[in-house]
Protein backbone atom coordinates (compact mmCIF):
# COMPACT_ATOMS: atom_id res chain seq x y z
CA UNK A 1 0.00 0.00 0.00
CA UNK A 2 3.11 2.49 0.32
CA UNK A 3 3.97 1.87 -3.34
CA UNK A 4 3.57 4.48 -5.54
CA UNK A 5 0.53 3.07 -8.58
CA UNK A 6 -0.93 0.70 -5.29
CA UNK A 7 -4.15 0.26 -6.80
CA UNK A 8 -6.73 -0.22 -3.51
CA UNK A 9 -9.74 -1.68 -5.95
CA UNK A 10 -8.56 -5.51 -5.23
CA UNK A 11 -9.99 -6.45 -8.88
CA UNK A 12 -7.88 -4.11 -10.41
CA UNK A 13 -4.68 -5.16 -9.46
CA UNK A 14 -2.51 -8.16 -11.32
CA UNK A 15 -3.24 -7.26 -14.64
CA UNK A 16 0.74 -7.36 -15.20
CA UNK A 17 0.61 -10.84 -14.27
CA UNK A 18 -2.74 -11.50 -16.28
CA UNK A 19 -1.43 -9.76 -19.67
CA UNK A 20 1.33 -12.08 -19.57
CA UNK A 21 -0.93 -14.52 -19.01
CA UNK A 22 -2.65 -13.47 -21.74
CA UNK A 23 -0.40 -13.24 -24.06
CA UNK A 24 1.15 -16.40 -23.87
CA UNK A 25 -1.66 -18.48 -24.51
CA UNK A 26 -2.78 -16.27 -27.41
CA UNK A 27 0.34 -17.40 -28.23
CA UNK A 28 0.17 -20.87 -28.13
CA UNK A 29 -3.23 -20.79 -29.85
CA UNK A 30 -0.75 -20.18 -32.80
CA UNK A 31 1.17 -23.46 -31.93
CA UNK A 32 4.19 -20.69 -30.62
CA UNK A 33 5.17 -22.55 -27.15
CA UNK A 34 4.75 -19.57 -24.72
CA UNK A 35 5.98 -19.20 -21.17
CA UNK A 36 5.57 -16.91 -18.28
CA UNK A 37 8.77 -16.13 -16.06
CA UNK A 38 8.69 -14.33 -12.85
CA UNK A 39 11.22 -12.59 -11.19
CA UNK A 40 11.96 -13.26 -7.53
CA UNK A 41 10.80 -10.83 -5.41
CA UNK A 42 14.57 -11.22 -3.49
CA UNK A 43 16.10 -9.39 -6.40
CA UNK A 44 14.38 -6.25 -4.87
CA UNK A 45 16.16 -5.14 -1.29
CA UNK A 46 13.19 -4.08 -0.81
CA UNK A 47 11.00 -6.85 -1.18
CA UNK A 48 8.49 -4.82 -2.88
CA UNK A 49 8.71 -4.81 -6.79
CA UNK A 50 10.66 -6.25 -9.13
CA UNK A 51 11.14 -5.63 -13.59
CA UNK A 52 13.44 -6.36 -15.87
CA UNK A 53 15.17 -3.23 -15.44
CA UNK A 54 15.58 -2.90 -11.86
CA UNK A 55 16.95 -6.28 -11.82
CA UNK A 56 19.59 -5.39 -14.56
CA UNK A 57 20.80 -2.33 -12.28
CA UNK A 58 21.23 -4.03 -9.35
CA UNK A 59 23.26 -6.31 -11.58
CA UNK A 60 21.83 -9.72 -12.21
CA UNK A 61 23.65 -11.67 -14.20
CA UNK A 62 22.44 -13.48 -17.61
CA UNK A 63 22.34 -16.36 -16.55
CA UNK A 64 20.37 -15.14 -13.62
CA UNK A 65 17.63 -14.26 -16.25
CA UNK A 66 18.65 -18.11 -17.82
CA UNK A 67 17.19 -19.08 -14.48
CA UNK A 68 13.89 -17.57 -15.07
CA UNK A 69 13.27 -18.82 -18.06
CA UNK A 70 13.64 -21.82 -17.21
CA UNK A 71 11.37 -22.19 -14.66
CA UNK A 72 8.91 -20.07 -16.71
CA UNK A 73 5.26 -21.67 -16.21
CA UNK A 74 3.07 -22.66 -19.66
CA UNK A 75 -0.08 -20.56 -19.59
CA UNK A 76 -2.06 -23.78 -17.86
CA UNK A 77 0.60 -24.55 -15.19
CA UNK A 78 0.74 -20.35 -14.12
CA UNK A 79 -1.94 -20.56 -11.49
CA UNK A 80 -0.61 -22.82 -10.07
CA UNK A 81 2.69 -21.57 -9.29
CA UNK A 82 3.37 -21.33 -5.65
CA UNK A 83 4.62 -18.03 -5.74
CA UNK A 84 0.65 -17.10 -6.17
CA UNK A 85 -1.06 -15.28 -3.33
CA UNK A 86 -4.65 -16.52 -2.57
CA UNK A 87 -5.92 -13.12 -3.31
CA UNK A 88 -3.56 -13.43 -6.40
CA UNK A 89 -5.17 -16.38 -7.90
CA UNK A 90 -8.84 -15.45 -7.28
CA UNK A 91 -8.25 -12.02 -8.68
CA UNK A 92 -6.31 -13.79 -11.72
CA UNK A 93 -8.39 -16.62 -12.17
CA UNK A 94 -11.48 -13.74 -12.71
CA UNK A 95 -9.66 -12.17 -15.36
CA UNK A 96 -8.62 -15.40 -17.25
CA UNK A 97 -12.18 -16.88 -17.10
CA UNK A 98 -13.21 -13.57 -19.05
CA UNK A 99 -11.16 -14.12 -21.75
CA UNK A 100 -11.84 -18.00 -21.85
CA UNK A 101 -15.30 -17.76 -21.19
CA UNK A 102 -15.96 -15.46 -24.71
CA UNK A 103 -16.72 -17.41 -27.63
CA UNK A 104 -16.74 -14.50 -30.41
CA UNK A 105 -16.31 -11.03 -30.55
CA UNK A 106 -16.98 -8.68 -33.62
CA UNK A 107 -16.10 -4.76 -33.39
CA UNK A 108 -18.39 -2.96 -36.54
CA UNK A 109 -18.24 1.01 -36.34
CA UNK A 110 -16.44 1.00 -33.39
CA UNK A 111 -18.81 -0.78 -31.88
CA UNK A 112 -18.14 -4.12 -29.80
CA UNK A 113 -20.40 -7.59 -29.70
CA UNK A 114 -19.76 -10.32 -27.59
CA UNK A 115 -21.00 -13.86 -27.45
CA UNK A 116 -20.51 -16.15 -24.04
CA UNK A 117 -20.84 -15.27 -20.15
CA UNK A 118 -19.14 -11.84 -19.08
CA UNK A 119 -18.16 -11.03 -15.47
CA UNK A 120 -18.65 -7.35 -15.05
CA UNK A 121 -18.97 -5.20 -11.95
CA UNK A 122 -22.55 -5.19 -12.37
CA UNK A 123 -22.99 -9.02 -12.57
CA UNK A 124 -23.43 -11.86 -14.82
CA UNK A 125 -24.83 -12.21 -18.08
CA UNK A 126 -24.60 -14.47 -20.77
CA UNK A 127 -24.25 -11.79 -23.76
CA UNK A 128 -24.97 -12.86 -27.64
CA UNK A 129 -25.42 -11.22 -31.28
CA UNK A 130 -26.98 -11.93 -34.52
CA UNK A 131 -25.74 -10.71 -38.00
CA UNK A 132 -28.83 -10.80 -40.74
CA UNK A 133 -28.20 -9.83 -44.51
CA UNK A 134 -29.36 -6.19 -45.29
CA UNK A 135 -30.03 -5.69 -41.68
CA UNK A 136 -27.09 -6.18 -40.41
CA UNK A 137 -25.51 -6.96 -36.49
CA UNK A 138 -27.45 -6.17 -33.73
CA UNK A 139 -27.54 -7.24 -29.73
CA UNK A 140 -29.46 -10.04 -28.76
CA UNK A 141 -30.92 -9.38 -24.78
CA UNK A 142 -28.19 -10.55 -22.77
CA UNK A 143 -29.42 -13.43 -19.80
CA UNK A 144 -28.96 -12.47 -16.20
CA UNK A 145 -27.11 -14.84 -14.34
CA UNK A 146 -26.26 -13.17 -11.06
CA UNK A 147 -26.37 -9.66 -9.90
CA UNK A 148 -23.16 -9.60 -8.64
CA UNK A 149 -19.64 -10.69 -9.91
CA UNK A 150 -18.96 -15.01 -8.73
CA UNK A 151 -16.57 -16.98 -10.96
CA UNK A 152 -14.83 -20.13 -9.75
CA UNK A 153 -11.26 -19.44 -8.28
CA UNK A 154 -10.30 -23.11 -6.92
CA UNK A 155 -10.98 -26.56 -6.23
CA UNK A 156 -10.12 -29.15 -4.74
CA UNK A 157 -10.84 -32.41 -2.36
CA UNK A 158 -11.03 -33.97 1.38
CA UNK A 159 -7.72 -35.91 1.06
CA UNK A 160 -9.83 -39.28 3.40
CA UNK A 161 -13.35 -38.87 2.31
CA UNK A 162 -12.09 -37.92 -1.21
CA UNK A 163 -15.48 -35.05 -1.38
CA UNK A 164 -14.63 -32.75 -3.41
CA UNK A 165 -15.38 -29.18 -3.62
CA UNK A 166 -15.17 -25.57 -5.53
CA UNK A 167 -14.03 -22.24 -4.40
CA UNK A 168 -16.18 -20.06 -5.46
CA UNK A 169 -15.45 -15.98 -5.64
CA UNK A 170 -18.06 -13.09 -5.32
CA UNK A 171 -17.83 -9.41 -4.67
CA UNK A 172 -20.70 -7.77 -2.48
CA UNK A 173 -20.82 -4.41 -1.08
CA UNK A 174 -20.05 -3.67 2.61
CA UNK A 175 -20.40 -0.36 4.26
CA UNK A 176 -20.92 0.73 0.40
CA UNK A 177 -17.56 -0.20 -0.43
CA UNK A 178 -17.36 -3.44 -2.99
CA UNK A 179 -15.52 -7.00 -0.90
CA UNK A 180 -14.68 -9.91 -2.55
CA UNK A 181 -15.05 -12.79 -0.39
CA UNK A 182 -14.41 -16.55 -1.00
CA UNK A 183 -16.65 -19.67 -0.08
CA UNK A 184 -15.49 -23.72 -0.39
CA UNK A 185 -18.97 -25.16 -1.59
CA UNK A 186 -19.27 -28.79 -1.85
CA UNK A 187 -19.19 -29.76 -5.41
CA UNK A 188 -22.36 -31.39 -5.48
CA UNK A 189 -24.39 -28.25 -3.88
CA UNK A 190 -22.40 -26.05 -6.41
CA UNK A 191 -24.40 -27.74 -9.29
CA UNK A 192 -27.40 -28.46 -7.91
CA UNK A 193 -29.98 -25.22 -8.42
CA UNK A 194 -31.52 -26.37 -5.00
CA UNK A 195 -28.86 -26.99 -3.02
CA UNK A 196 -26.67 -23.78 -4.57
CA UNK A 197 -29.23 -21.36 -3.17
CA UNK A 198 -28.94 -22.11 0.15
CA UNK A 199 -25.28 -20.45 0.33
CA UNK A 200 -27.69 -17.21 0.19
CA UNK A 201 -27.53 -16.92 3.35
CA UNK A 202 -23.37 -16.72 3.56
CA UNK A 203 -23.46 -13.88 0.85
CA UNK A 204 -23.22 -15.67 -2.09
CA UNK A 205 -25.08 -13.95 -5.01
CA UNK A 206 -28.09 -16.46 -6.03
CA UNK A 207 -32.05 -16.59 -5.45
CA UNK A 208 -34.57 -18.82 -5.99
CA UNK A 209 -34.91 -17.30 -9.03
CA UNK A 210 -31.55 -17.13 -10.61
CA UNK A 211 -30.25 -20.90 -9.38
CA UNK A 212 -30.70 -22.72 -12.24
CA UNK A 213 -28.63 -20.46 -14.58
CA UNK A 214 -26.10 -19.72 -11.86
CA UNK A 215 -25.89 -23.81 -12.08
CA UNK A 216 -25.36 -24.21 -15.67
CA UNK A 217 -22.78 -21.02 -15.59
CA UNK A 218 -20.94 -22.68 -13.15
CA UNK A 219 -20.61 -26.11 -15.49
CA UNK A 220 -19.91 -23.80 -18.18
CA UNK A 221 -16.52 -21.95 -15.97
CA UNK A 222 -15.74 -25.30 -14.51
CA UNK A 223 -14.88 -27.23 -18.05
CA UNK A 224 -13.06 -24.19 -19.07
CA UNK A 225 -11.30 -23.66 -15.95
CA UNK A 226 -10.37 -26.76 -14.29
CA UNK A 227 -7.12 -26.97 -16.64
CA UNK A 228 -5.71 -24.05 -15.11
CA UNK A 229 -7.15 -24.89 -11.04
CA UNK A 230 -4.61 -25.74 -8.70
CA UNK A 231 -6.21 -28.86 -7.16
CA UNK A 232 -5.98 -27.82 -3.34
CA UNK A 233 -5.71 -30.89 -0.57
CA UNK A 234 -8.36 -30.62 2.36
CA UNK A 235 -8.55 -31.74 5.92
CA UNK A 236 -11.31 -31.03 8.68
CA UNK A 237 -8.64 -32.29 11.10
CA UNK A 238 -5.32 -30.94 12.55
CA UNK A 239 -2.37 -33.27 13.06
CA UNK A 240 -0.29 -36.00 11.31
CA UNK A 241 -1.15 -36.52 7.16
CA UNK A 242 0.43 -38.21 4.10
CA UNK A 243 -1.80 -38.00 1.62
CA UNK A 244 0.66 -38.39 -1.63
CA UNK A 245 3.37 -40.19 0.86
CA UNK A 246 4.42 -36.34 1.91
CA UNK A 247 4.41 -36.81 5.78
CA UNK A 248 3.30 -33.01 7.05
CA UNK A 249 1.45 -31.91 9.83
CA UNK A 250 -1.39 -29.58 9.82
CA UNK A 251 -1.90 -26.91 12.49
CA UNK A 252 -4.58 -24.55 11.92
CA UNK A 253 -3.53 -22.27 8.86
CA UNK A 254 0.01 -23.93 8.80
CA UNK A 255 1.52 -26.81 7.28
CA UNK A 256 4.62 -28.02 8.86
CA UNK A 257 7.08 -30.63 6.66
CA UNK A 258 10.85 -30.97 6.65
CA UNK A 259 12.50 -27.76 5.06
CA UNK A 260 14.67 -30.11 2.68
CA UNK A 261 11.49 -32.58 1.51
CA UNK A 262 8.54 -29.94 1.25
CA UNK A 263 5.07 -31.28 0.57
CA UNK A 264 4.74 -31.66 -3.50
CA UNK A 265 0.73 -31.26 -2.26
CA UNK A 266 0.38 -29.26 0.90
CA UNK A 267 -3.07 -30.01 2.93
CA UNK A 268 -4.43 -27.37 4.56
CA UNK A 269 -8.20 -26.90 6.63
CA UNK A 270 -10.76 -26.03 5.67
CA UNK A 271 -11.41 -22.41 5.63
CA UNK A 272 -13.89 -22.08 7.91
CA UNK A 273 -16.56 -18.68 7.72
CA UNK A 274 -19.11 -19.14 10.78
CA UNK A 275 -18.75 -21.50 13.24
CA UNK A 276 -17.66 -22.71 16.86
CA UNK A 277 -14.54 -24.69 14.95
CA UNK A 278 -13.13 -21.64 12.98
CA UNK A 279 -13.08 -20.24 16.76
CA UNK A 280 -11.03 -22.64 18.15
CA UNK A 281 -8.87 -22.65 14.92
CA UNK A 282 -8.09 -19.35 15.20
CA UNK A 283 -7.05 -19.59 18.96
CA UNK A 284 -4.60 -22.12 17.28
CA UNK A 285 -2.08 -18.73 17.51
CA UNK A 286 1.25 -17.15 18.59
CA UNK A 287 0.87 -14.79 21.32
CA UNK A 288 3.73 -13.19 23.46
CA UNK A 289 7.40 -14.34 23.05
CA UNK A 290 8.61 -17.79 23.37
CA UNK A 291 11.17 -16.50 26.22
CA UNK A 292 8.38 -15.18 27.97
CA UNK A 293 6.22 -18.89 28.16
CA UNK A 294 9.46 -20.92 28.49
CA UNK A 295 10.25 -18.99 31.70
CA UNK A 296 6.66 -19.33 32.97
CA UNK A 297 6.74 -23.29 32.22
CA UNK A 298 9.66 -23.57 34.02
CA UNK A 299 8.41 -21.92 36.72
CA UNK A 300 5.70 -24.10 37.16
CA UNK A 301 7.65 -27.00 36.54
CA UNK A 302 9.83 -26.55 39.38
CA UNK A 303 7.35 -25.35 41.78
CA UNK A 304 5.04 -28.21 40.85
CA UNK A 305 5.43 -32.03 39.91
CA UNK A 306 2.05 -32.40 38.81
CA UNK A 307 2.61 -29.16 36.10
CA UNK A 308 5.93 -31.26 35.15
CA UNK A 309 4.07 -34.29 34.30
CA UNK A 310 1.08 -32.48 32.51
CA UNK A 311 3.01 -30.12 30.09
CA UNK A 312 5.64 -33.17 29.30
CA UNK A 313 1.90 -35.50 28.49
CA UNK A 314 0.77 -32.36 26.60
CA UNK A 315 4.29 -31.81 24.31
CA UNK A 316 3.76 -35.88 24.00
CA UNK A 317 0.31 -35.11 22.13
CA UNK A 318 2.32 -34.38 18.42
CA UNK A 319 5.10 -37.62 18.92
CA UNK A 320 2.18 -40.51 19.14
CA UNK A 321 2.00 -40.95 15.88
CA UNK A 322 5.39 -40.92 14.92
CA UNK A 323 6.32 -43.04 17.97
CA UNK A 324 3.15 -45.75 17.19
CA UNK A 325 1.22 -45.10 20.33
CA UNK A 326 -2.20 -44.86 21.68
CA UNK A 327 -3.74 -41.84 22.52
CA UNK A 328 -4.29 -41.78 26.49
CA UNK A 329 -6.08 -39.45 29.00
CA UNK A 330 -5.31 -37.90 32.09
CA UNK A 331 -7.95 -36.57 34.95
CA UNK A 332 -6.86 -34.02 37.35
CA UNK A 333 -9.21 -33.68 40.01
CA UNK A 334 -9.53 -31.95 43.62
CA UNK A 335 -10.97 -29.23 45.53
CA UNK A 336 -12.75 -26.05 43.92
CA UNK A 337 -9.40 -23.42 43.81
CA UNK A 338 -6.87 -25.92 44.09
CA UNK A 339 -5.37 -24.48 40.57
CA UNK A 340 -6.85 -27.41 38.36
CA UNK A 341 -7.92 -25.24 35.40
CA UNK A 342 -4.84 -23.00 35.84
CA UNK A 343 -2.69 -25.66 35.22
CA UNK A 344 -4.89 -27.15 32.31
CA UNK A 345 -4.50 -23.73 30.81
CA UNK A 346 -0.70 -23.97 31.03
CA UNK A 347 -0.81 -27.47 28.81
CA UNK A 348 -3.24 -25.55 26.27
CA UNK A 349 -1.28 -22.88 25.97
CA UNK A 350 1.75 -24.80 23.82
CA UNK A 351 -0.29 -24.31 21.31
CA UNK A 352 -2.34 -21.41 21.31
CA UNK A 353 -5.03 -19.27 23.06
CA UNK A 354 -6.41 -21.13 26.51
CA UNK A 355 -9.35 -19.47 26.12
CA UNK A 356 -10.34 -20.53 23.05
CA UNK A 357 -8.79 -23.80 23.04
CA UNK A 358 -10.26 -25.44 26.35
CA UNK A 359 -13.41 -26.90 25.83
CA UNK A 360 -16.17 -27.35 28.52
CA UNK A 361 -17.89 -31.09 29.94
CA UNK A 362 -21.10 -29.62 29.73
CA UNK A 363 -21.74 -31.39 26.35
CA UNK A 364 -22.76 -34.61 24.43
CA UNK A 365 -20.44 -38.19 23.48
CA UNK A 366 -20.90 -36.52 19.26
CA UNK A 367 -19.70 -33.27 20.57
CA UNK A 368 -16.73 -34.70 22.66
CA UNK A 369 -16.24 -37.05 18.96
CA UNK A 370 -15.99 -33.87 16.92
CA UNK A 371 -13.52 -32.06 19.08
CA UNK A 372 -11.57 -34.44 19.39
CA UNK A 373 -11.33 -35.31 15.59
CA UNK A 374 -10.37 -31.23 15.32
CA UNK A 375 -8.03 -31.55 17.97
CA UNK A 376 -6.36 -34.85 16.42
CA UNK A 377 -2.28 -34.82 17.17
CA UNK A 378 -2.42 -32.29 19.84
CA UNK A 379 -3.82 -31.77 23.65
CA UNK A 380 -7.59 -31.34 24.19
CA UNK A 381 -8.66 -30.08 27.30
CA UNK A 382 -11.86 -30.52 28.92
CA UNK A 383 -12.67 -28.76 31.89
CA UNK A 384 -15.15 -29.38 34.48
CA UNK A 385 -16.45 -33.36 34.49
CA UNK A 386 -18.82 -32.30 37.32
CA UNK A 387 -21.31 -29.81 35.08
CA UNK A 388 -22.23 -33.19 32.80
CA UNK A 389 -24.55 -35.06 35.26
CA UNK A 390 -25.13 -37.65 32.59
CA UNK A 391 -23.48 -40.92 33.76
CA UNK A 392 -23.24 -42.80 30.66
CA UNK A 393 -21.03 -39.55 29.50
CA UNK A 394 -18.59 -39.98 32.66
CA UNK A 395 -18.47 -43.74 31.86
CA UNK A 396 -18.02 -43.70 28.39
CA UNK A 397 -15.71 -40.93 28.00
CA UNK A 398 -12.20 -42.61 28.83
CA UNK A 399 -13.31 -45.52 26.45
CA UNK A 400 -14.23 -43.07 23.83
CA UNK A 401 -10.78 -41.12 23.14
CA UNK A 402 -8.68 -45.02 24.14
CA UNK A 403 -10.89 -46.26 21.02
CA UNK A 404 -9.13 -43.52 18.55
CA UNK A 405 -12.79 -43.30 16.34
CA UNK A 406 -16.46 -42.19 17.05
CA UNK A 407 -19.60 -44.18 16.41
CA UNK A 408 -20.82 -45.64 13.41
CA UNK A 409 -23.55 -43.87 12.35
CA UNK A 410 -25.80 -44.16 8.56
CA UNK A 411 -26.06 -41.73 6.51
CA UNK A 412 -29.44 -40.04 5.20
CA UNK A 413 -28.40 -40.70 1.22
CA UNK A 414 -27.54 -44.67 2.32
CA UNK A 415 -24.43 -46.01 3.53
CA UNK A 416 -22.02 -44.72 6.15
CA UNK A 417 -21.07 -41.17 7.54
CA UNK A 418 -17.10 -40.55 7.56
CA UNK A 419 -16.38 -41.72 10.74
CA UNK A 420 -14.28 -39.36 13.06
CA UNK A 421 -10.72 -40.45 13.96
CA UNK A 422 -8.52 -38.88 16.29
CA UNK A 423 -4.96 -39.64 18.57
CA UNK A 424 -4.87 -37.23 21.28
CA UNK A 425 -3.64 -36.57 24.87
CA UNK A 426 -6.43 -35.68 26.83
CA UNK A 427 -6.93 -33.73 30.01
CA UNK A 428 -10.10 -33.43 31.96
CA UNK A 429 -10.71 -31.80 35.14
CA UNK A 430 -13.10 -31.77 38.00
CA UNK A 431 -13.69 -32.17 41.64
CA UNK A 432 -14.15 -35.79 41.99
Amino acid sequence: PAKSGYKSDTLKRYDTEYWAWRVAHDLGRHDIDARIGTFPLEWDSNAAKVDADSALAAGKSWEQYLGVVRAGATPSEYLRMRHHTDEARRVLSLKMANHLLLDKRRVVDDETYERGYRIRAAGVCREDFEERPKVGIRRKTPVRVSHAPIWLSGHGFDVETRSHYVELSYVRAQDGVSVMESELVERGAAMSARRLVEYAGVGLPVSSSSSSRLVEYLGALEATMAPHLPTARFTDRNGWHRPDGDRQYVLAAENIAPSDRPPRHPVRQYPRSHSEEKAILDGICRRGTERAWIELAAEAREASDLARFLLAAGFAAPLLYPVGARSFGVHIYGDSGGGKTAVAKLVSSIFGDPSRLIGSLFTTLVGVERRAALFCDLPIVLDELQMNADPKMRRTLAYLIAQEAGKTRGAKEGGLQHTPRWRVVSFTTGEE
